[in-house]
């Protein structure tokens, strides 16, 4: 059976959500609730797949069901599809098992022709209503069903408009709608070469046929794939009776939040408009009005205006939420008075939101821990550790619009989707509204900016899922598309030219705005304890200093899985000491740089030490492709020579004679430390002196050792001689044995094949993924982005694998080291580092292969913490 009405009684219905999609198993429920529901059925999502192989046609069998099924709603509502004398008429909606807002088609007022206009004008002795309702209908059967461009119905009812002289559709009296309708008719026609059938079931047979086919439309297809929704689940189709928000005066329609979806405030949140149709309030082409309001002007909110009303909806959102336990988005319309309920869904909200909506109904005893930190999105929480504009730059604000999705972004203005070329540069689309068409763009841009809509459009709804910022309803600014420039007031600004855009405060700016780290909200580090209550893997942080050891721990990182003290030396005032001790040939300047390295460096390990505060601080030995750190400038050049009294000649030969046709692969990492020891033993030296200091000042210390970029045993036991002699050099001055533990960096596939042998000698493996995922492809990451970005587009690759790890071959290397190393030293800690230590789909990868911890850049630790205690909580692998 692919047709299911109210009336039939479905058992488990949660077990239907694949069929029917969560818009129709939710209006069902809702019936069941006693909520006010127009009648509707629903057609199985199944036959969406079957239509979708074989597009001729929908079966006998089927219409005959759809038309049993409209027999049911006319002998409930008493109304008559088709007939001119009590019309029933139709909304068919699409709606898949996982929301997809805006992105498939929808068609209302079906069922409309000539005769029954006339018919509903009788019925409802409201003729401008009618007249109103079949504008409506043939404007979408033309675009949604006949895909006639929709600019060619606006601009019809825009000239219209300016004639009558009125600004809003509401406006437009009797004879203008009239001539609306006989225009649109024309453009039909003239574009199609047929009239609009007449026969209601063929207009409903193409309507459903239209929906099915939005399920491959483009902006559904990249939807599909931002989201990572699969392309086989397919849509339901929910074919309602209507309800109408534009018959008069006392009707209206709105959408609402059951908690505001930009903080999480728990208040109603929504607009309504007037005498309108739901589409008017979505699409963004009319100022619509508060449902309600704690500011003095309530005079036009809903909750004033409609009192009674207000009270009703008020209660049937508690009651939705109480009973989905989570916030709800809900469609509504008023009829004369009448209130119904169209749809209820998880309503889409911002990072912050979503975090403050998570523990405060944990706190409501709504919903437990595991549903609050299941309810979250990790990635998201990427917006949200971004930098907020300062607060102390004074800014150059140009106007105001309405703050709909928080975050601030800055970027070169694009008038259109079409013209965000490169994925590279930061864009802000600006457009009138924002369409299902714009989704391609609205994905690349780090920012959305509208000049109509409220803050339940379009834009609004989709950036907040992004958790991208948004600014909407700024209607000081005038768009010049022809000549791609906005006008506010006498001020013109070029596309291409850059803005700044405040989501939180709905601040437009020109030029960019500095910008600063955010403030974490207290419930964001509640929700962070929560995961890690539930995580069984560590999430260890990259740091380099003790300001980004101190961000790291405050974002909940167990420890310091990789120090690079190759990045400590970048400084002007600290290179040329690096570079002395490379370059230099008297063994006195060797020594005098070395001195010098060793103070320096002592000093940093020493606050690092403090910052971690006992935490595992894992500090790699230097490794530099040493091309890097020689003077590329004729006075950096000239300084050199001073510090190691060589002529400029002599040190630009040593210069020359350091480079190498592939540094990555060439003298650098432990390599480093062989052949030029001191400058290893000088880092080990610093850091046992280090720990000696901070251990006498009654701190708790955890150092690791890191050896890089090894192949063989023997280079280990080559560095662990060094470490050893240290150690005890250390134990014999002081009286103080420093406990330390030893690692390796497995960047290489020979070191990861004699794991077994390597893994005795050291305590911990650290996979170095971004070289391990040189060596193991033969690609540069630095020489071959061409040849990845083509191997994508030739489908010889499915993805990048310096974003992904490639676990058939990078990760199968990883796995057997791993398994090897444990063969040989039961109580080796194994961890990765690198790109893909911040990536949690690689999260799986690790739990699966009993990892201990993973590594990754200080703002990329909440997501990790929070993605490993869902992916063990929904345990979906």
């Amino acid at each position: 059976m692919f047709i299911y009405h109210f009336q039939d009684q479905l058992d488990n219905i949660e077990s239907k959500v694949p069929f029917l999609g969560n818009k129709g198993v939710n209006l069902i429920k809702m019936k069941a609730m006693g909520i006010p529901v127009p009648d509707c059925f629903v057609i199985d999502s199944r036959l969406c797949g079957i239509y979708l192989k074989d597009s001729s046609s929908i079966s006998i069998e089927i219409l005959d069901s759809i038309k049993s099924a409209i027999k049911k709603i006319e002998l409930s509502s008493g109304l008559k599809f088709g007939s001119p004398e009590k019309p029933l008429l139709f909304s068919v909606r699409s709606g898949s098992q996982i929301s997809m807002p805006g992105m498939m088609d929808t068609v209302l007022n079906l069922g409309m022709n000539d005769k029954i206009a006339d018919g509903l004008a009788k019925y409802t002795n409201n003729k401008r209503f009618a007249l109103d309702t079949y504008r409506r209908f043939l404007q979408m059967y033309g675009n949604v069903i006949k895909n006639i461009p929709h600019y060619i119905f606006d601009n019809i009812l825009h000239n219209i408009k300016h004639k009558a002289g009125v600004v809003l559709d509401s406006s437009l009296d009797i004879e203008s709608l009239m001539l609306v309708i006989s225009k649109f008719k024309n453009a039909i026609y003239n574009n199609t070469g047929n009239k609009i059938p007449e026969d209601v079931y063929e207009q409903l047979t193409e309507a459903i046929k239209a929906v099915f086919k939005s399920w491959n439309n483009a902006r559904a297809i990249k939807y599909r794939e931002i989201k990572n929704i699969p392309d086989n689940i397919y849509t339901a189709i929910t074919i309602q009776m209507m309800v109408y928000g534009n018959i008069n005066n006392n009707s209206a329609t709105g959408v609402l939040f059951s908690r505001n979806p930009a903080t999480g405030e728990k208040s109603i949140f929504g607009e309504y408009l007037l005498n309108a149709q739901g589409e008017d309030v979505v699409a963004g082409t009319r100022d619509t009005i508060p449902i309600t309001s704690s500011s003095n002007d309530r005079k036009n909110t809903l909750e004033y205006v409609m009192p009674n009303v207000f009270s009703q909806l008020k209660q049937i959102t508690n009651k939705l939420e109480a009973y989905y336990k989570d916030m709800q988005d809900i469609e509504f319309t008023i009829q004369d008075g009448k209130l119904y309920i169209l749809q209820t869904r998880s309503g889409k909200r911002s990072i912050n939101a979503a975090i403050k909506i998570a523990v405060d109904m944990v706190m409501e005893g709504l919903i437990n821990k595991t549903k609050a930190l299941t309810s979250i999105e990790p990635k998201d929480l990427d917006s949200i550790l971004h930098p907020v504009l300062d607060q102390k730059v004074k800014k150059n604000v140009l106007c105001t619009g309405l703050a709909a999705s928080p975050g601030a972004a800055c970027g070169k203005i694009a008038l259109s989707s079409k013209n965000i070329s490169n994925p590279n540069e930061n864009y802000i689309l600006v457009r009138k509204e924002t369409s299902p068409e714009d989704i391609e763009g609205m994905n690349i841009a780090c920012g959305i900016l509208t000049t109509r809509g409220g803050v339940t459009s379009h834009a609004a709804v989709v950036t907040r899922g992004m958790g991208k910022p948004c600014v909407c309803g700024a209607s000081s600014i005038i768009i010049n598309q022809s000549e791609k420039y906005l006008s506010i007031g006498e001020l013109k600004i070029k596309e291409g030219d850059t803005i700044t855009i405040d989501g939180s405060t709905g601040e437009i700016m020109l030029d960019a705005i500095k910008m600063v780290q955010p403030q974490l909200s207290e419930n964001f580090f509640i929700l962070l304890q929560w995961a890690k209550e539930n995580s069984q893997l560590k999430v260890y942080a990259n740091a380099d200093s003790a300001h980004d050891i101190s961000v790291a721990l405050k974002m909940g990182a167990d420890g310091i899985g990789l120090c690079r003290t190759e990045h400590m030396f970048f400084a002007s005032d600290r290179i040329p000491y690096l570079r002395q001790a490379i370059i230099a040939k008297e063994e006195s300047l060797q020594k005098l740089a070395n001195a010098k390295i060793l103070s320096i460096q002592k000093e940093d390990f020493c606050k690092m030490f403090k910052a971690a505060n006992g935490k595992p601080l894992n500090i790699r030995l230097l490794d530099p492709p040493l091309h890097e750190f020689m003077p590329k400038d004729q006075e950096g050049i000239d300084n050199l020579a001073v510090l190691c009294n060589e002529s400029v000649q002599k040190i630009n030969i040593k210069i020359d004679a350091l480079q190498e046709s592939n540094p990555m692969l060439g003298n650098r990492g432990c390599r480093l430390g062989i052949l030029n020891p001191s400058i290893y033993i000088t880092q080990i030296n610093a850091i046992f002196e280090a720990a000696i200091i901070v251990y006498k000042e009654g701190i708790s210390i955890n150092p690791g050792i890191m050896i890089p970029l090894i192949s063989t045993e023997h280079e280990v036991l080559t560095i662990l001689a060094y470490i050893n002699e240290a150690h005890a050099n250390i134990k014999n001055k002081y009286g103080i044995d420093i406990k330390h533990r030893i690692g390796v960096m497995i960047e290489l596939p020979r070191a990861a094949l004699k794991a077994s042998k390597i893994a005795p000698l050291v305590d911990f493996f650290s996979f170095g993924t971004n070289d391990l995922t040189q060596t193991v492809y033969g690609f540069s990451r630095d020489d071959t982005a061409e040849t990845v970005k083509k191997y994508l587009e030739f489908n010889i690759m499915d993805f990048n694998p310096f974003i992904k790890l490639d676990e058939d071959g990078v990760g199968a290397l990883i796995t057997m080291a791993a398994e090897n190393g444990w063969l040989t030293n039961h109580n080796l800690e194994v961890g990765i580092c690198g790109e893909h230590g911040g990536n949690s789909e690689t999260i799986e990868f690790l739990i699966k292969n009993r990892m201990h911890y993973t590594s990754c850049s200080p703002y990329r630790i909440p997501i990790m913490i929070i993605s490993t205690a869902v992916k063990i909580l929904k345990k979906n692998w």
